[in-house]
């Protein structure tokens, strides 16, 4: 989720929330948090998550920690900052597929479609042996006639999602037709 708006309209306790209400609903969710920089990532939204938790610790449960919160071995959330390269380390430059300011044609020509999921991921993936991470940072958008869920590309008209937005189920349905090893929603 990617929001701009003026100084203290409810951001960041909207995302405090939203990261806690996805670990509680979704089993094994992983919730990654990102900000500019360390410091908006520390003293901003997680101070908020730290806040929103106190004193539900026996709901939650789990370890949390400064910028995470570790509920089990596949069911955390974690805070990274953007404002160094090295904050996603472990994936190989290569491995990456950089879908910034993605169009709808990017994402069907990356993830696949209903008719074909042989897209540019397809090709990439090596059946039962290659994880894969889809790291969404924009407006996800339910369509106003199917209350579908929609990725809304930068080309998409958030009226027209049926037509010019990306299915969500449609993501999920083509990664494991194309052999990811887990698929975490």
């Amino acid at each position: 989720m990617a929001v701009r708006s003026c100084n203290g309209s409810g951001k960041t306790y909207t995302a405090a929330y939203a990261v806690l209400w996805w670990l509680m609903c979704f089993e094994d969710a992983l919730a990654i948090t990102t900000a500019p920089s360390e410091h908006q990532v520390r003293d901003v939204l997680w101070r908020e998550i730290r806040r929103a938790y106190r004193g539900h610790e026996a709901l939650f449960g789990g370890a949390l920690n400064r910028t995470s919160l570790e509920l089990g071995d596949k069911h955390y959330a974690n805070g990274l900052s953007m404002n160094t390269p090295d904050r996603f380390q472990g994936f190989r430059e290569g491995n990456i597929i950089d879908l910034r300011d993605a169009t709808k044609g990017r994402l069907d020509a990356v993830f696949g479609t209903s008719d074909n999921v042989e897209g540019q991921l397809h090709d990439w993936v090596k059946q039962g042996k290659s994880d894969v991470v889809v790291f969404y940072s924009g407006h996800g958008v339910p369509g106003l006639k199917d209350r579908r869920g929609y990725l809304l590309p930068v080309d998409g008209d958030p009226n027209l999602l049926e037509i010019n937005g990306y299915p969500v189920d449609l993501l999920y349905a083509n990664l494991e037709m194309i052999g990811s090893m887990q698929i975490w929603r």
